[in-house]
């Protein structure tokens, strides 16, 4: 892949947040993420991120069998 070529793959970051004032107050804030993987960039990831595997254990790893058979 050279320098100029663009990925549409994307880690989305953000918090969740939760507030109740009664009846008692309570609250919580968490840092959470999301992948968007283009599924023709799959490979490519899993051969260059050390920590990102496809049909392997890792740290992040995508796995074909948790995402249906791709007929549509």
């Amino acid at each position: 892949m050279n320098d100029t070529a663009q990925l549409a793959s994307a880690i989305f970051s953000g918090h969740v947040v939760h507030k109740r004032l009664n009846p008692k107050r309570h609250g919580f804030r968490y840092n959470v993420f999301a992948l968007n993987l283009d599924v023709d960039e799959i490979d490519l990831h899993a051969a260059n991120l050390r920590l990102f595997s496809r049909n392997k254990f890792n740290v992040v790893s995508f796995h074909d069998a948790d995402h249906g058979r791709g007929d549509g």
